[in-house]
C-alpha cells in the first residue's frame, strides 16, 4: 500500500489528519469515522499533531468475534449545486420580516444557487447500521471482512495487508 492509496481515508477538513501518519510499527489514515492501519510505510512520517490510534482507539475496542463480508453498496452521491427553491434562482426574494419583495434571498445569500447534501444511506451488518459511504471506501480492499459487535464503539475490519475500525451510526 502507498500513500496515495491511504489518502481517501483521510480528512481534508481536519489539520491533524489530512494525510496518513506513522507511529511505531504502523502507518495510519483516518477521517474520524474510519481508521485504517497498515505495516509501517517508511516514507510516511510521524505527525506530532495526530492522535495515537493504538492507545486512543485500538486498545479500547473489543476483539473481533465473527467476520462478515461487506455487502454490495452503491457509490455515494456527491454534494450538488441546484437552483435555489426560495427565489427560483434570481437571488432576490420577499423579505422574511416585512414581506416586501426585492431583498437578497436568505436561503442562497443572493447567489441563486444552494448546495444540497446527499441523503444518508445506511446498511445493517450483524444488527449495527453503517454509513454506506464508508462501507464503499473499504469494500474494494483485498479480502475485506468486518466484525460488528453490539455495544462496541467501532467495528473491526481486516483485509490482506492491514486492518482498521469503522464507526457505526447511532440509530
Amino acid at each position: 500500500m502507498k500513500k496515495e492509496d491511504l489518502m481517501k481515508f483521510c480528512s481534508p477538513d481536519r489539520s491533524n489528519i489530512t494525510e496518513p501518519f506513522s507511529i511505531g510499527k504502523f502507518t495510519y489514515a483516518t477521517n474520524g469515522h474510519i481508521l485504517i492501519r497498515v505495516p509501517l510505510i517508511p516514507e510516511i512520517l510521524f505527525n506530532p499533531k495526530s492522535p495515537n490510534p493504538e492507545t486512543s482507539v485500538f486498545s479500547k475496542t473489543p476483539n473481533p468475534v465473527e467476520w462478515f463480508d461487506i455487502p454490495a453498496v452503491k457509490k455515494p452521491e456527491l454534494e450538488k449545486t441546484v437552483t435555489c427553491w426560495e427565489c427560483g434562482g434570481t437571488g432576490i426574494a420577499d423579505c422574511p420580516t416585512c414581506g416586501k419583495p426585492g431583498h437578497e434571498c436568505d436561503e442562497c445569500d443572493g447567489t441563486g444557487e444552494v448546495t444540497t447534501k446527499p441523503l444518508l444511506r445506511s446498511t445493517k451488518i450483524n444488527g449495527l447500521s453503517f454509513d454506506e459511504k464508508y462501507l464503499y471506501l473499504i469494500k474494494d480492499l483485498p479480502n475485506v471482512k468486518i466484525s460488528p459487535t453490539q455495544h462496541a464503539k467501532a467495528a473491526w475490519f481486516k483485509f490482506d495487508g492491514g486492518d482498521g475500525l469503522l464507526m457505526p451510526l447511532n440509530m
